[in-house]
């Protein structure tokens, strides 16, 4: 009697694992295509339906889009891409993988006027392995600070918080000018004006990095000409949070001295309440307890990027450069509760708590560069 329950045990147990393998061996893939043509390096962001959990990743250089290990469910996916409208659709994963076959995109007729207006100069291409993002004399140019460029560059993934990522590689190493970005406030300091290109390289040689993370070299504009030029901008954003950011560019070259100061500021105003009730029955009793609270946020910070260069000659040149962030934060929360009892008479009581802090971060280095003369051959 103890082999059969146990015989019977095993084979639930067999059947139970089988149920769990086959939820979560599913999967979904596709194609992206226009017409005749694959669409490479459109980013592809699956959702679920249920728990809105996401999965983000990008078409190969053949279209092709792949999202395995996925469990029973309604999922959404989103796909994206410069110079194309951007389309939703949904498909349900059972026990295996779902093919979506060919999913067309359509170009964007208005981008491309704006293209063909700004120049010939192709947007992306792929060069030895790498994402060559080109933003000089491309619309690029006109996407506004740094990180909107970035968020339109194939092959990265950029969130709601500003975090960037690459596609199974994650957090990657950012360099300007070859100097590497020790935090992402410096990439405010920028505008899309101020970029040539950006290269993507999903596998970075040991050079930049020995924990095989991914690459992204940002290479801004040298002035060939004296000039001096002032921009002067500001963005709001309204949501659940309203963010003003403003501030000033000033760029100037003379002779062998180049020269770029860059001031922002921005500040953020957040408001939400929170609310909560428990109920208690005892005997004979119920204990009801609730509390409704207030909380206002408020942040504000100061960045600064100078960076000056002396050219040496054409192949030599020495530069300096410092950036400064300054941050203030403040939260005041504001507490109400009230707790009754069958037996007893309510109770009422309020609460209230501020937080303020302030912190700081300076970066200043030296560096000099050698440019050894390109064959063009």
């Amino acid at each position: 009697m103890k082999k059969v329950c146990f015989l019977l045990a095993s084979c639930f147990m067999l059947h139970a694992n089988g149920e769990v393998l086959a939820q979560s061996a599913g999967g979904i893939k596709g194609i992206v295509f226009d017409c005749d043509t694959v669409v490479e390096f459109a980013a592809v962001v699956l959702s679920s339906i249920e728990d809105s959990s996401q999965i983000a990743g990008m078409t190969a250089f053949d279209g092709r889009f792949e999202f395995g290990s996925l469990e029973a469910g309604r999922y959404l996916l989103q796909f994206s891409c410069l110079g194309y409208k951007g389309r939703t659709m949904e498909a349900v994963v059972d026990s295996g993988m779902v093919d979506l076959g060919k999913v067309r995109m359509e170009k964007d007729a208005q981008m491309l006027r704006t293209v063909t207006v700004q120049g010939k100069r192709p947007v992306f291409r792929q060069a030895k392995g790498r994402i060559v993002v080109n933003v000089d004399n491309t619309i690029l140019s006109e996407a506004g600070s740094l990180v909107d460029v970035l968020k339109k560059s194939p092959g990265l993934m950029v969130d709601n918080q500003d975090r960037i990522t690459v596609p199974g590689k994650g957090q990657p190493i950012i360099y300007i000018d070859g100097r590497e970005v020790r935090t992402m406030d410096e990439l405010d300091a920028l505008q899309s004006t101020d970029i040539d290109k950006i290269e993507i390289e999903r596998t970075a040689s040991a050079r930049y990095s020995a924990e095989g993370n991914a690459v992204v070299r940002i290479r801004t504009k040298r002035a060939l000409a004296d000039r001096l030029a002032l921009s002067v901008y500001d963005q709001v954003q309204f949501g659940r949070k309203i963010g003003n950011t403003a501030g000033f560019q000033l760029d100037h070259k003379s002779g062998k001295w180049s020269n770029l100061l860059s001031y922002s500021f921005q500040n953020t105003n957040m408001s939400y309440p929170v609310s909560q009730k428990t109920v208690r029955y005892l005997a004979g009793d119920t204990l009801v307890k609730e509390m409704e609270s207030r909380v206002k946020y408020y942040q504000e910070t100061h960045s600064v990027f100078s960076g000056n260069e002396y050219a040496i000659n054409e192949r030599h040149s020495v530069g300096l450069q410092f950036s400064g962030v300054w941050n203030r934060d403040a939260t005041a929360l504001r507490n109400r509760s009230r707790v009754s009892q069958t037996a007893l008479p309510e109770r009422y009581w309020e609460s209230a708590g501020n937080t303020t802090g302030n912190n700081s971060l300076y970066n200043a280095n030296l560096n000099y560069q050698y440019r050894p003369h390109r064959n063009k051959h």
